[in-house]
């Protein structure tokens, strides 16, 4: 092998090796990323579930409470019906 492939063959090593350094630096920060990623959406899994479970309790103890502002007005205004005609 004479020198000009000798030079040639030492610069494609180097370059060869710089490129996977950046790769396996690269692929680091990917997985880093991805970690926070899969924490972001169990989270939003834990919010949405709190979420349905919370409309699934209004909902049913809905028409309850319906039914208890009914009566509280109903209440509120027996009491002035009362007072005007006293």
């Amino acid at each position: 092998m004479n020198t000009a492939e000798q030079i040639i063959a030492s610069i494609l090593a180097v370059t060869l090796a710089i490129f996977l350094v950046l790769a396996i630096i690269a692929v680091v920060m990917v997985i880093g990323i991805l970690k926070k990623v899969k924490s972001i959406s169990e989270r939003a899994e834990q919010i949405t579930e709190a979420a349905q479970e919370m409309a699934e309790t209004f909902r049913q103890s809905a028409p309850f409470t319906i039914l208890r502002f009914l009566g509280n007005i109903a209440d509120v205004f027996g009491s002035r019906k009362h007072k005007d005609k006293e």
